[in-house]
């Protein structure tokens, strides 16, 4: 079905073009990203994507391939999954302190409880000794040590990061809702340059 879907011409092959379209549609995919991707997956080099090898690079154990796995097989009901991926430096499955800086700030979640400091002291301690970024098996920690410097639940802090960098929805496999421009009111906290949609 969701090569089906993928083959947006009905030839029987997913093209560079077409993979490019859906990935950009489901998150934050860089152009040289999804070169690389259709690279591997195109095993015989013929410039398309034939079924065997789309379903061979599915149930195949590249972890590389993660955010695009994800990307067109949501393995959660909110997007949450996709979000943390969608904000990992491309070509990269983990998240350095940069990155998470900018989520914090695309989420409006930065604000006098919690500064751009207080994200570089949740990260430091959640990487521990001898890391210099974040697994998805651990971003759960860091949304629940954010929450509570701003003295809010995690299930707030989720949809604020969701709401910024989720799978949009009405594309393939999605389950999530749309990110929206600048963010703003992301899961009830308003981003900055929001202050007028904020009432303040």
């Amino acid at each position: 079905r969701i090569f089906r879907q993928c083959d947006k011409n009905g030839d029987g092959d997913i093209s560079l073009g077409e993979l490019t379209a859906l990935l950009k549609a489901l998150g934050r995919f860089q152009a040289g990203e999804v070169k690389a991707l259709f690279g591997k997956i195109d095993k015989n080099k013929d410039g398309v994507i034939q079924i065997d090898e789309f379903v061979d690079w599915i149930f195949g154990n590249n972890k590389q391939d993660t955010k695009a796995k994800v990307a067109v097989l949501p393995m959660d009901e909110d997007g949450f999954q996709m979000a943390f991926y969608n904000f990992c430096p491309a070509g990269q499955t983990e998240m350095d302190g940069k990155s998470l800086s900018r989520l914090c700030k695309e989420a409006g979640l930065f604000d006098k409880q919690f500064s751009n400091a207080d994200a570089d002291v949740v990260f430091k301690r959640a990487i521990g000794v001898g890391r210099t970024k974040v697994s998805f098996e651990q971003f759960p920690d860091v949304i629940q040590a954010i929450a509570e410097r701003k003295n809010t639940v995690a299930g707030d802090i989720r949809k604020a990061v969701v709401s910024c960098g989720g799978v949009p929805s009405g594309v393939v496999g999605s389950r999530g809702p749309s990110p929206r421009p600048g963010c703003k009111k992301a899961g009830g906290f308003a981003s900055e340059g929001s202050a007028a949609d904020a009432g303040a």
